[in-house]
């Protein structure tokens, strides 16, 4: 292999590396602005709860929190799918039995000689899911309105 030939590899390799990066930081925004909308549900469950009890009328009926913990629900589902997308990004992963940074490609830990998990994920699945995922979200909204039917603040 010539020099040049080392050089233009490694020039691949770097611009490898930063699209990844680039693709982790991307989704961990996406994984704050999640957050952040859990946290304003979290915020209008309490206001529904503190408004009842102010009233004198208790706890307010569960079909008027079902739509906000609906979506606190789904939003912590699509965090942890980004979490995992990270980790399948990275070019290391944990081992499971004893935390060792190993490889990405390796089929068992240097370390403790624990074998990996490979996880065949077919489309089929990922259809499967995007199409109850949808239904979800759909049945909340578009994400534009509120789940009280208000606009979106």
């Amino acid at each position: 292999m010539s020099f040049m030939d080392k050089v233009k590899a490694g020039v691949a390799e770097a611009g490898s590396k930063a699209k990844t990066v680039v693709e982790i930081n991307k989704l961990k925004m996406i994984n704050i602005s999640k957050q952040s909308s859990i946290n304003q549900a979290y915020q209008e469950i309490g206001k529904r709860v503190f408004e009842f009890e102010e009233k004198g009328l208790g706890l307010p009926p569960q079909d008027m929190l079902e739509p906000y913990m609906n979506r606190v629900r789904l939003l912590k589902l699509e965090i942890e799918q980004n979490v995992q997308k990270m980790a399948n990004l990275s070019v290391t992963k944990k081992c499971s039995k004893c935390g060792a940074s190993v490889h990405i490609e390796e089929r068992k830990c240097p370390k403790c000689e624990a074998a990996f998990e490979i996880i065949d994920v077919t489309d089929y699945e990922t259809v499967g899911y995007e199409s109850s995922m949808k239904s979800v979200a759909h049945a909340f909204g578009s994400g534009e309105e509120e789940p009280d039917g208000g606009e979106k603040r």
